[in-house]
């Protein structure tokens, strides 16, 4: 019986492998056909897989050109008016080995020839955000926000655009905000919770929050 018994154990772990890669392909087809449903509900198009285009697309972002084996799918798109959407799942790898970690995030992409932004990246501000600022790191503040400078760490190439860019009611709606991460340059905001991907019955809340800040942004640009 002990001579079997590293078999065993070794077929047990076979069989626990195979039934969490099949869960998984389980739970990830679920979430295709649950995304295409949401999709067709709010009148925009699915398209399960071909990423590729947007990839190439958004390469000038950061968000864009983290780590590798970067991936786009499941993405939700179409047009209301003026704005271009795209609605996505993007997945992409950091680390090695026993530090190797994969990202999951939902991005939601707000285009418009009505929107123009200098180019910026917020997030949430981290312990170490704070030493970084202290010995300057950069951290674009506030002094008339102190709680959008405490929530948030804000970069860019072009300070004083930003600035000019970030009207007080902008960043009075961003600080009810905590979590959620923007990148935008031109025509084009990225918004997404910070490591986060949504459930398919939060997508719609998920883009009414995209576009309740891409409408403060452009209602203080009139």
């Amino acid at each position: 019986m002990e001579d079997w018994l590293p078999f065993v154990i070794i077929g047990v772990m076979i069989v626990g492998v195979g039934g969490i890669i099949y869960w998984s392909y389980l739970a990830d087809k679920k979430r295709t056909e649950q995304l295409a449903e949401n999709a067709e509900a709010m009148g925009l198009t699915f398209i399960p897989d071909g990423g590729d285009g947007l990839l190439h697309r958004f390469s000038g972002f950061q968000l864009f050109n983290r780590g590798r084996s970067r991936r786009i799918r499941n993405v939700i798109t179409g047009d209301a008016g003026d704005v271009a959407i795209a609605i996505f799942d993007y997945r992409f790898t950091t680390g090695s080995g026993k530090h190797k970690t994969t990202h999951n995030q939902t991005i939601v992409s707000l285009s418009s020839s009505n929107f123009h932004a200098p180019d910026l990246y917020l997030r949430p501000e981290g312990f170490f955000d704070k030493i970084g600022s202290a010995i300057g790191f950069q951290d674009i503040d506030f002094e008339s926000h102190p709680e959008f400078s405490r929530l948030f760490v804000l970069k860019g190439s072009n300070e004083m655009a930003i600035r000019q860019f970030m009207k007080p009611a902008v960043l009075e709606l961003l600080e009810t905000k905590q979590g959620i991460c923007l990148e935008a340059d031109g025509n084009t905001m990225f918004f997404y919770k910070n490591r986060t991907s949504a459930k398919p019955d939060q997508i719609k809340d998920l883009l009414a929050e995209a576009y309740e800040i891409y409408n403060c942004v452009t209602d203080e640009m009139v």
